[in-house]
């Protein structure tokens, strides 16, 4: 779908890159944006309207894990989506939730470490509970925790050129522009 619509949009490079780690990074910390809404909102996740709910989830993820994008363009942007597919209230409700959230970023508590560590890093790492349970007693804490860093980080590219074909520094050249 992803690929699809990429196609049929006239989208920068930089803008299908950001695009794409949009909505992989929300998809893959799912879990976490779950709980940092579920802290902050007045509203229960489940009487959201889903489409509502994954705009507010690909904002949150802009504010916290996003560097590029300013948080209140993330806002800004989700608010704007919100008022396509939502009356005024579900505006209001979506621009207050995600300034909220922008204000407290800082203090956001994940469940604590010492009473639940499978909670705690299911959570905050965005991993289910019944993996992260096999991991630790498989590998122990540090392994765990370390694990679960490394599969949340972005995967660097690598370029093979095909020197039949082009040059490196060709490659290089387009890469860059």
């Amino acid at each position: 779908v992803l690929d699809c619509h990429l196609r049929q949009n006239d989208l920068s490079g930089l803008d299908q890159g950001l695009y794409t780690e949009l909505v992989y990074g929300t998809v893959r910390m799912r879990r976490n944006l779950d709980y940092v809404l579920s802290l902050f909102s007045s509203r229960p996740l489940r009487k959201i309207k889903p489409f509502i709910l994954n705009i507010l989830r690909s904002a949150v993820y802009q504010i916290l894990y996003l560097d590029r994008v300013p948080p209140s363009a993330a806002v800004n942007e989700a608010v704007k989506l919100a008022r396509l597919f939502g009356h005024e209230g579900v505006v209001k409700f979506t621009n207050g939730l995600l300034r909220k959230i922008v204000r407290e970023r800082e203090s956001i508590m994940y469940p604590a470490e010492a009473s639940d560590l499978v909670e705690h890093i299911g959570v905050k790492y965005s991993f289910p509970s019944w993996i992260v349970r096999e991991w630790l007693t498989w590998w122990g804490k540090e392994e765990t925790l370390a694990l679960c860093q490394a599969l949340n980080e972005s995967p660097k590219m690598h370029v093979r050129v095909n020197t039949l074909k082009t040059s490196s520094s060709e490659v290089q050249s387009h890469l860059e522009t």
